[in-house]
């Protein structure tokens, strides 16, 4: 889903960052979501061009732009997010090793993955 983010009155010449705050009080929309990787790809107007920043108090995605002349739009600055994935449930002993978990495999607690 896009949405689009215009910023006016803006003085030419002037450097600005563009900041999308990260926290839940201000953007609860992205409360469950995590900035994508910044330039990847070809396509400038398709990437997403911010940075992650985890500075206190707030975590935010932020790009340094410099306003052009009177007139000027600059629609290439994007910023890209996603829901970050998980995978797992159940890590079980297949006492049996048929593969299936199943109710004579017990669960191990404890284990780590990467």
């Amino acid at each position: 889903e896009f949405n689009s983010l215009t910023t006016t009155g803006l003085v030419p010449g002037k450097a600005y960052t563009l900041t999308v705050p990260l926290d839940a009080a201000t953007n609860a929309a992205l409360a469950d979501f995590v900035p994508t990787l910044a330039a990847a790809g070809s396509d400038d107007g398709a990437d997403s061009d911010g940075t992650f920043v985890r500075a206190a108090p707030v975590r935010a995605e932020r790009r340094d732009a410099t306003a052009g002349a009177f007139g000027t739009f600059t629609d290439t600055f994007d910023f890209g997010f996603v829901e970050p994935l998980a995978i797992g449930d159940l890590l079980f002993i297949d006492l049996d090793g048929d593969g299936v978990q199943n109710d004579n495999s017990g669960g191990v607690s404890g284990v780590r993955s990467s």
